[in-house]
Parts: C-alpha cells; sequence; structure tokens
C-alpha cells in the first residue's frame, strides 16, 4: 500500500460520499418525499464505520491493489475504472436479487456503483496510488449508505446513482480541461490513454 503524499486528498476521499448523500437528502426532500431527520452520529456509527472499513480492505487489496495498476497501464484511467466498475456491479447481481431488489433498482445502483469505482480509481491515481485511500472511500460509501438517513431507510438508488455519476463526470472532465490537471505528470499520463 503506497502513501497519500499529499494528505489534502483525504478531504476528498473523506467528504465526496457525504457530500452525495447530503445533496440526495436535499433533492428528494424538494421532490416531496417524507424523510425523517437524520439520527446524530453515535458510537455505535464509528464502530460501523471500522467494520466496513475492515469488510473494504479485504474487497480494495484485490480490486485496487490486485487489479486497478495493470488496466491503467493498459487502458488507462478512465477505462480502467468502467472494466472495474462494471465487473464490481456484476458480481452484486445475485445477493441483490436475493434481497429482493427489482431490476429498475438494481440498474440505477449498477450505474452508482460504476460512478463509485470511477472516482475510486481517479483518487487511487491522485492519491499517490494508495490502497488505503480507496479502502476509505469505499468504507464511506458503505457508511453513508447505511446512515441515509437512519439505517438507510430512505436510500434511493435512481437519486444516488445519478448523483454519482454526476460527480465523475464532474471529476474527469476537470482533469481533461483544467490546466491544474495537468501538473501531475503521472497523472496526465494515464489519463491520456482513457
Amino acid at each position: 500500500m503506497n502513501h497519500v503524499r499529499n494528505r489534502a486528498w483525504y478531504l476528498l476521499v473523506i467528504l465526496i460520499n457525504p457530500l452525495i448523500a447530503i445533496l440526495a437528502y436535499g433533492i428528494l426532500r424538494g421532490l416531496g418525499r417524507p424523510l425523517p431527520i437524520p439520527n446524530l452520529l453515535s458510537l455505535a456509527d464509528f464502530a460501523m464505520f471500522v467494520a466496513f472499513f475492515i469488510a473494504a480492505l479485504g474487497e480494495e487489496l484485490g480490486w485496487t491493489g490486485y487489479a486497478t495498476e495493470p488496466l491503467l497501464r493498459r487502458w488507462g484511467t478512465l477505462t480502467a475504472s468502467l472494466r472495474l466498475g462494471v465487473v464490481w456491479a456484476a458480481i452484486h447481481f445475485i445477493p441483490l436479487l436475493q434481497a429482493h431488489r427489482s431490476v429498475a433498482w438494481i440498474a440505477w445502483w449498477c450505474l452508482g456503483t460504476i460512478a463509485f469505482r470511477m472516482i475510486m480509481t481517479w483518487l487511487y491515481v491522485h492519491a499517490g496510488k494508495s490502497v488505503f485511500a480507496a479502502t476509505l472511500f469505499h468504507a464511506m460509501i458503505n457508511l453513508c449508505w447505511q446512515l441515509f438517513p437512519n439505517n438507510g431507510s430512505f436510500y434511493d438508488p435512481q437519486v444516488f446513482g445519478l448523483l454519482t455519476l454526476v460527480f465523475a463526470i464532474i471529476i474527469y472532465a476537470a482533469e481533461r480541461f483544467l490546466p491544474v490537471a495537468r501538473r501531475n505528470p503521472a497523472s496526465s499520463r494515464l489519463q491520456g490513454k482513457a
């Protein structure tokens, strides 16, 4: 696991998912959905985060630590993240069907999952190829879902999926078109292959 050279990347890693959840909450409220007021964070939520982090570490050692780098070298950040995201979403089909999710629910959830992998791969590349950063981001995905707004009770995969896709598009578009993104030669090289 490589270390994040610039600690400012942790702000993005930690804050993207809560921001998506806050926006989703606002959108659903704006659409007239009866949402409860979120609970304050508790010690149990911290324990849940630790459990999510341990589970995410098991996944990210494979997805990010093993599979990502060869795909980045071959296809670049965007294409590698899309390929990983499609497989990552696909392995959840059977458990989601067993949980009696509708086909539409699963489709929207898959869109969000692919977009999350796009963001996670981008963060991995820019945060010094840190599996820890990817694991932290993955744990935050699960924590924000579980807390939305109380125990995942009103989670809407369509709203979350579309918001996450918008975030992913903004991140990749900003890198492609903003001169600031070109200051990192490693990321520009990897992105250029996409």
